[in-house]
């Protein structure tokens, strides 16, 4: 979830409590569209695989950040497709800096 206070918010999906309301969308108030579940202190066991995604996620929001590219919902889903897809071809690292962060930004500006 992308903040508007300069702050990114990474978890597992986590499905509101209820459906009423307005939605804002990804840019919306955390507290009304993320449960409070997701503030506990227990945390919820996560799978590999999420575990996996959600690193994936990250290092893609830190190769944003470290080649000056803006950190908004389309940007991140286009370089988090194109990190998905770097690793399809090559051995399945998550790590985004260095060299491998360079490529993502080329394949987001199509260089």
């Amino acid at each position: 979830m992308l903040g508007v206070n300069g702050y990114v918010w990474i978890s597992r999906h986590v499905e509101p409590d209820d459906g009423g309301g307005d939605d804002d969308g990804a840019l919306g108030r955390m507290d009304e569209t993320v449960s409070h579940r997701a503030y506990a202190s227990q945390n919820d066991a996560i799978d590999a695989a999420t575990f996996r995604e959600i690193a994936r996620f990250r290092s893609v929001v830190l190769a944003l950040v470290q080649h000056g590219l803006p950190v908004d919902e389309d940007t991140v889903t286009r370089a988090y497709a194109a990190a998905v897809d770097m690793a399809a071809h090559a051995p399945d690292d998550i790590y985004l800096g260095g060299d491998r962060g360079r490529r993502l930004v080329a394949a987001l500006s199509g260089s």
